[in-house]
């Protein structure tokens, strides 16, 4: 559930693809047409995620310093 995404860091693919399903529900398409990273990292931002470590590493300087804060 969101709330549980939201309690913990997101550390594995499977959350990962958890959080993909979570924005996918919001559309009527079986892919998202607006699905991109810039989207996903601004609904995880919007409900709260925190990223682990590991996928710190990997997300835009930007957003990894917006997330170290």
């Amino acid at each position: 559930s969101r709330a549980s995404l939201a309690g913990r860091p997101l550390s594995s693919a499977l959350e990962l693809g958890a959080l993909v399903a979570a924005f996918k529900v919001t559309s009527p398409h079986t892919i998202p047409p607006d699905l991109s990273l810039d989207a996903l990292l601004a609904f995880a931002r919007e409900h709260g995620v925190a990223w682990g470590e590991g996928f710190r590493r990997l997300l835009p300087a930007d957003e990894e310093c917006r997330h170290a804060s």
